[in-house]
């Protein structure tokens, strides 16, 4: 059984992170991003890590959305408008990005965003790259999860955000696999760096045959294309067992780590690499 813990983030972390005073000036939200917001909102992140079994290490660390007091990522949700989730999104991304740096996290950070036709692809990878230029962060350490649904309107649309974001030193992933636009059949067309299998494909797949079946051809069509795959919400040894079987590495879930606010997890340091 693969173990993490948790590492508690520094007395100092978290006071800092807790109040808008006391974050130094390049990580202060622009008058754009705080422009929709009451004075007092706040938010923060969690980090919950994604695992490599095969060498028994972190891949990456996914950053999810949390209120200052670790309030869900609905409740944070519920309080943003619908005409500036733009802005949200920029927030969100300064956020991820500015508590990482203070963590000196040196995995990948995973940002969540979903692409919508009306915001402005270009502008928002200009900020992002000076975002990431503010933090000294390399770009090579971000990973941008799509998560694809009909408010993107089309694959074409996908295909056009995956690419604009490779094209400018941008990793991608395509979030909630099998529970969104993009089919099997359409990856070699959209092309993302890393696709990550949706809850439902990969909850109880130890007993239900037809998501095996599935599972695995997922799994060699993103062995011809290049593209890796990771099973997110692992909960359980038996789930596991059978996705590694299929020759999958990489993992996410509780069953590893649950999300942990303002701090990160680090393997034990017994676990053993595998499979």
């Amino acid at each position: 059984m693969r173990r993490i813990r948790r590492q508690r983030a520094g007395q100092q972390v978290r006071k800092q992170l807790m109040s808008m005073d006391s974050l130094d000036s390049r990580a202060r939200p622009t008058a754009d991003e705080q422009g929709w917001a009451p004075a007092d909102f706040k938010l923060t992140m969690a980090f919950q890590p994604i695992v490599d079994m095969a060498e028994g290490t972190i891949f990456a660390h996914e950053a999810l959305v949390r209120g200052p007091n670790g309030e869900s990522a609905a409740h944070v949700l519920s309080g943003v408008p619908a005409d500036s989730q733009s802005r949200f999104d920029q927030l969100c991304r300064r956020r991820a990005m500015e508590l990482a740096a203070r963590l000196n996290i040196s995995e990948r950070i995973s940002i969540n965003f979903q692409p919508l036709p009306e915001n402005n692809l270009e502008r928002g990878i200009i900020r992002t790259v000076k975002l990431a230029d503010t933090f000294d962060l390399p770009l090579s350490q971000l990973l941008f999860e799509i998560t694809d649904s009909h408010r993107t309107t089309s694959l074409d649309f996908v295909k056009e955000v995956i690419g604009a974001y490779q094209a400018n030193g941008l990793a991608t992933a395509l979030d909630n696999f099998g529970n969104g636009l993009v089919e099997l059949n359409d990856l070699e067309m959209v092309a993302p760096d890393i696709i990550k299998l949706d809850r439902e494909l990969t909850h109880n797949i130890d007993s239900n045959r037809v998501r095996q079946i599935f599972v695995k051809s997922v799994v060699d069509v993103c062995n011809e294309i290049d593209c890796r795959v990771i099973a997110q919400g692992v909960e359980s040894q038996a789930e596991l067992e059978s996705l590694l079987s299929f020759g999958i590495t990489h993992f996410q879930g509780y069953l590893l780590a649950r999300p942990s606010l303002e701090s990160v997890a680090e393997l034990d340091n017994d676990l053993p690499a595998g499979p």
